[in-house]
């Protein structure tokens, strides 16, 4: 008899944490450019059905700049071989996956320097600094979601090339999006801060609560380079860091009204892991 309630616990146990934390399907990147403010909301909208945060009433915040003229860096600009847009848009990662409340962004410049460099190599590994969650868990009990990337070894400099170590950005453009005005971050291990520093520093992350106002604008790069025009997003409190590790981890809290301290339970927590 106690063999079967121990079963039957085991499996209610299993239930009950299937039901309270969910493997949310990673979409596919897609091509924006020349797409209009209305389409682009429309495809907001229906990714949104994927999100943790969907609501009937969702009212996207980031759109109000937006020009279907400029176009939006694309999946192939590190290659030598196209242009600064060409490719699928890097921006449909966050856009079409919302659960991506703070998403990782390699150097541009880095990018420009070694593409124009006209440097193969580089061009290879190119497709791997696009941050393509390898998977995103929800975890609803937890007020919780995990995204998994792979630290690949480019991102380390590790391996036959020269480039160093990769600095990137975290940008926190879909935490804004569904709701979250301010963040910091709680914990970090196997990173540290980027060598180029253009954004906030860890230090700086995790003193401080940071206000949050994102949106998508023209991308300054774009012009400095002579590429033209482009679609990014403002990253006034990006996060700007490089992997010292291939196993790191960083945990964001998450408020949308502004806590009394950091220290504060958070609405929210948004988890980043690299492994191997």
């Amino acid at each position: 008899m106690k063999f079967w309630m121990l079963i039957f616990g085991l499996v209610c146990f299993t239930i009950d944490a299937w039901a309270k934390s969910e493997n949310v399907a990673v979409q596919p990147m897609s091509e924006l450019d020349g797409v209009s403010k209305e389409r682009l909301i429309k495809l907001r909208e229906r990714s949104m059905i994927y999100s943790a945060f969907y609501s009937y009433d969702y009212q996207p915040r980031i759109f109000e700049r937006y020009n279907p003229k400029e176009k939006w860096v694309g999946d192939k600009y590190s290659c030598y071989r196209n242009e600064f847009y060409d490719g699928k848009s890097e921006a449909s990662i966050w856009l079409k996956n919302p659960n991506v409340l703070i998403h990782p962004v390699a150097g541009t410049l880095r990018h420009m320097f070694y593409g124009d460099a006209n440097n193969p190599v580089f061009c290879m590994y190119s497709q791997q600094l696009m941050f393509k969650p390898k998977s995103i868990v929800y975890k609803e009990d937890k007020k919780e979601i995990v995204v998994t990337y792979k630290a690949y070894n480019i991102l380390l400099g590790i391996g036959s090339h020269t480039f160093g170590a990769i600095d990137f950005s975290l940008s926190p453009i879909n935490a804004y999006d569904v709701g979250f005005n301010y963040m910091n971050l709680a914990k970090s291990s196997g990173v540290i801060t980027a060598r180029e520093l253009r954004g906030t520093s860890l230090k700086m992350a995790q003193a401080n609560v940071l206000p949050l106002n994102e949106d998508v604008t023209v991308c300054n790069p774009c012009y400095t380079s002579g590429y033209g025009v482009c679609s990014c997003y403002v990253k006034d409190k990006d996060v700007q860091i490089e992997l010292k590790s291939k196993n790191a981890e960083l945990l964001f809290k998450l408020w949308r009204d502004k806590p009394k301290s950091k220290d504060d339970a958070a609405d929210f927590y948004y988890r980043i892991r690299f492994i191997p």
